[in-house]
C-alpha cells in the first residue's frame, strides 16, 4: 500500500484503449524511448485506472503496463497500475463502452492462453504470460450461459470474469489505492465511509481500511470471495467525483480533509476519473489533483500528465513545456511554460 521515492512520480490519467496516447504521454514524462523501453530511472509511475473501454487496444496497453512494471525495478523505479470504474465493470462483464476491435482481440488473447506454444498466436504479450492458462470448468461456461451474452462477447468474459485468466493477472498486479510519499492515488475518491471501521467492528486506521480495499478487491477478482460492498454504487471509491467538479463545493473539500487526516502522513489526492477539460490542475488549496485530461481518442483531451519532484513540488507536463503546478489550479489557464 505504502511507498517512499526520492526520484520523481509521474501520475497519468484515463487512457480509455488508446496506447498511442498513452505512449505519447509517457515518452513527455520522460519514462520511456522511441522502443518503448523503460528509461526513467528511479521515477515512480503511476496510471491512475481506466484502461479498457471506448478504445481498440486494452490489451496493448496492459502489455507495456505490465513491461515497465517488470523494466523500472531494475532502475530503481516502480510502476503502480490502479483499477478504475471501467476494469471493475469489465469484471463483471458490463460491456456497454466496448468496442469491436476490443473484442476482436479478446478473443484472440483466449486462443493464445488455450495454445500458449503455438508460435502462430502473437505471443509474447506480458498480458498473456502473466494469465494463468484458462480453465474448461463447466462452472464457467454455465456462468457465461447465465449472463446472456452474445457469441461475441464470451470470450472477453471467459479471460475477465472473476477467477478468469486475466482477472487474476489483474489482481496480481493492479490495486484500487496506493500512497507514494504523501499522495493518496485513487481512481474516483476516498470518502468518509470507505475509512470508517463496519458497524460494529473496532475502530481502524486509514492505512487498514485502504490495505483491506485492496486485498478484498484481488480476493474477488481471483473468484475467492464476493465483490466487496465498498466497491459497489455510485459512491465507490472508483466511481466518486465529489472532489472533481470543477469548482468543489467547500462541504466536499473540509470532506477529502478530513479523509487526509484519517491517512497518516498524507496531505493531497491524485484522482482520475472525471475528464478535465482545462487539462490537469488542482483545487480544495492543493489537497486533490485531477489528472484525467480525457487524452484517448474516445476525448480528444489535452496530452498531459502530473510531474511531483522530489521536494514535493508540483508541475504539470505538456507538449509545449512545464507549467507550473500553482498554475493550475482550478478554474485558472497557464499562463507561462516552464
Amino acid at each position: 500500500l505504502r511507498f517512499q521515492t526520492k526520484g520523481r512520480i509521474i501520475a497519468v490519467g484515463d487512457v480509455h484503449g488508446d496506447v498511442d496516447a498513452f505512449r505519447r504521454v509517457l515518452r513527455l514524462g520522460k519514462v520511456i524511448n522511441e522502443k518503448d523501453e523503460w528509461v526513467g530511472g528511479d521515477c515512480v509511475l503511476v496510471q491512475v485506472g481506466d484502461q479498457f473501454d471506448r478504445g481498440d487496444h486494452e490489451l496493448e496497453i496492459l502489455d507495456l503496463l505490465f513491461k515497465l512494471q517488470d523494466e523500472a525495478p531494475r532502475d530503481g523505479g516502480s510502476v503502480h497500475i490502479l483499477l478504475g470504474n471501467h476494469e471493475l465493470m469489465n469484471i463483471e462483464a458490463d460491456f456497454r463502452y466496448v468496442t469491436d476491435g476490443a473484442y476482436r482481440a479478446f478473443d484472440v488473447l483466449e486462443q493464445v492462453l488455450l495454445n500458449p506454444s503455438d508460435p502462430a498466436d502473437g505471443g509474447g504479450s506480458p498480458a498473456a504470460s502473466s494469465a494463468p492458462a484458462k480453465s474448461n470448468d463447466r462452472a464457467v461456461e454455465q456462468r457465461i450461459w447465465s449472463l446472456g451474452l452474445d457469441p461475441h462477447q464470451r470470450a472477453r468474459a471467459r479471460v475477465l470474469m472473476p477467477g478468469g485468466p486475466l482477472a487474476r493477472a489483474m489482481a496480481d498486479r493492479m490495486r484500487v489505492a496506493v500512497v507514494v510519499n504523501d499522495a493518496v492515488f485513487i481512481h474516483g475518491g476516498i470518502l468518509p465511509a470507505h475509512v470508517a471501521a463496519p458497524p460494529k467492528a473496532p475502530p481502524r486506521s486509514g492505512d487498514a481500511a485502504l490495505r483491506e480495499l485492496n486485498e478484498s478487491c484481488y480476493r474477488w477478482m481471483r473468484g475467492e470471495a464476493e465483490k466487496p460492498a465498498v466497491l459497489m454504487g455510485g459512491r465507490s471509491p472508483v466511481w466518486v467525483r465529489d472532489y472533481s467538479r470543477t469548482h468543489p463545493a467547500p462541504d466536499s473539500c473540509k470532506v477529502l480533509r478530513a479523509v487526509l487526516a484519517e491517512i497518516p502522513g498524507t496531505s493531497y489526492m491524485v484522482v482520475g476519473h472525471t475528464p478535465q477539460a482545462e487539462g490537469v490542475n488542482s483545487a480544495c488549496d492543493g489537497c486533490i489533483w485531477r489528472v484525467d485530461t480525457g487524452i484517448s481518442a474516445a476525448y480528444h483531451g489535452p496530452c498531459e500528465a502530473l510531474e511531483i519532484q522530489a521536494d514535493g513540488t508540483k508541475r504539470v507536463i505538456t507538449p509545449e513545456g512545464y507549467v507550473s503546478g500553482g498554475l493550475r489550479e482550478a478554474g485558472m489557464r497557464p499562463v507561462d511554460y516552464m
